[in-house]
């Protein structure tokens, strides 16, 4: 599924379209049009069921939102070796609006959600046997 990028991914401000493709119901993964660019992407309520954030209204304005929208949210996983180290972002999270095909990277303060922190690893998160399952 594409979408129109209606506010930059950081490190990618030229990516205006990106190919979206879910991988499952924790991965999925972003790749520029013109192959330029291509990330991994966690959804961060499957790590942490307490994860909230205020969406600001120039975003939800950028995505189209209405409250019947249902929109999805990830954030960029920095994948290492071993995977268990990849880090997570959770002050980045990018939205995502099915509906209308749009996504938006939203930059949180860290001093308005301590909590996240800068990165974190997956393994503080995730359960041994999934990360035992995504070691090739």
């Amino acid at each position: 599924m594409q979408y129109e990028v209606k506010s930059p991914i950081l490190g990618f401000e030229n990516v205006a379209q990106v190919e979206f493709e879910k991988i499952d119901d924790v991965f999925c993964k972003i790749s520029a049009l013109d192959g330029s660019m291509g990330l991994i992407l966690i959804n961060p309520y499957a790590l942490l069921k307490e994860y909230n954030f205020s969406i600001p209204t120039a975003t939800e304005l950028m995505l189209d939102l209405k409250e019947s929208d249902k929109i999805e949210v990830y954030c960029v996983l920095v994948v290492q070796s071993p995977i268990e180290d990849s880090q997570v972002s959770f002050l980045s999270p990018i939205v995502f609006n099915p509906s209308k095909k749009y996504a938006a990277q939203v930059v949180l303060n860290l001093k308005d959600y301590p909590s996240f922190g800068i990165t974190k690893p997956i393994k503080e998160f995730l359960p041994k046997e999934l990360l035992e399952s995504l070691r090739p």
